[in-house]
This record gives structure tokens, C-alpha cells and sequence, in this order.
């Protein structure tokens, strides 16, 4: 039970939507001094897309092992 509490409390804290996500995106290279519509803004938010799913990869990884090593208790 707790481990199933436990899964979903981490999956819904991930849940955003494509759109959520760019917003974060496009404020994050404007908060670094990025201007709309400029090739440099579009490339930092790649950037910032391609880490974020960089760092989502990791986490579900982690949440793998734990699991695995939960289940074996």
C-alpha cells in the first residue's frame, strides 16, 4: 500500500502539460535574456526540453530501482 501511495503521490507531482512545459521554457530563456522569436531563444528552449527530459529519464530510473529493491522486502 505504501508503495503504491507512494508512485502516484511522485507521478501526479511530474504532470504537466506540453503547453505548461513550453511556458516554463520560453520564461526560463527570457528570465537568461533571450528575445522572442529569435533563433538563440528557440535553440535555449531545446535546450531547456531536451534537459528536462534528460533529468525525467533519470528520475524514472530511480523510481525503477527503488521499486525493484521495495519489492524485494
Amino acid at each position: 500500500m505504501k508503495k503504491t501511495l507512494l508512485l502516484v503521490v511522485l507521478a501526479l507531482a511530474a504532470c504537466e502539460s506540453p503547453q505548461q512545459s513550453m511556458s516554463r521554457y520560453a520564461a526560463t530563456c527570457a528570465a537568461y535574456g533571450f528575445k522572442n522569436g529569435t533563433p538563440e531563444k528557440a535553440a535555449c528552449m531545446q535546450k531547456e526540453a531536451s534537459e528536462a527530459r534528460q533529468a525525467n529519464r533519470q528520475t524514472l530510473g530511480n523510481l525503477q530501482a527503488v521499486t525493484s529493491i521495495a519489492t524485494k522486502l
